[in-house]
């Protein structure tokens, strides 16, 4: 088994292709839809692939990005956003062990397609949402969960309008400034935009 530094080495180039992009939009050198587009090619060529990504917001508005989880919970950090892509079993655990997620929504999540609907749990929302495959024009489910200073997303695949929402979450600093609500409501957005064109 590799150690975890082993593992960093061997992906640092897949990583730091990602960033470029990503650093690009938050110094205004390029667009959005070109970092979607290029994050895109990169993980169908395999060089791109995120699992579990964070983005953390701090008081003066600042952007960490890929926090591991229990840092989180820094008091510098007004809200954050973690995006579970196609996450291995070991990581849909952390829905339960780190995040203690009702097992109602946890098994929601991991059962694939279900009808859309919005549940309130003590201290958050947990919504079941749906994205449109564009070639096959198939649902494909994106769950998201959404408390006071978080919206946690779950997908089994990349999905197109979650990436934009990231991209733009990450280039604007007025709609990072409106909290978690409003990532939830952009995500929400995003998604019935593309299934309505």
């Amino acid at each position: 088994m590799k150690s975890l530094r082993e593992l960093l080495l061997q992906n640092a180039r897949k990583v730091f292709l990602c960033y470029l992009g990503i650093a690009g939009i938050i110094e205004g050198f390029c667009s959005p839809k070109n970092v979607i587009m290029s994050i895109s090619r990169k993980r169908k060529q395999g060089v791109c692939s995120f699992m579990i990504r964070t983005m953390a917001i701090t008081f003066n508005h600042t952007v960490e990005i890929d926090l591991p989880l229990v840092k989180l919970n820094n008091p510098e950090i007004v809200w954050y956003w973690v995006d579970f892509v196609a996450p291995t079993e070991e990581e849909i655990l952390l829905l339960d062990t780190h995040f203690h997620f009702h097992p109602l929504a946890i098994e929601d999540c991991t059962h694939f397609l279900q009808r859309p609907k919005m549940d309130y749990y003590e201290g958050y929302h947990f919504f079941v949402l749906h994205a449109m495959n564009q070639k096959t024009l198939e649902p494909e489910e994106v769950d998201m969960f959404v408390g006071k200073d978080y919206i946690v997303t779950f997908h089994l695949k990349d999905q197109f309008e979650i990436e934009e929402a990231w991209v733009r979450m990450l280039g604007n600093t007025k709609l990072r400034t409106g909290g978690a609500i409003n990532c939830a409501h952009l995500v929400i957005d995003k998604l019935v935009d593309r299934k309505s064109t």
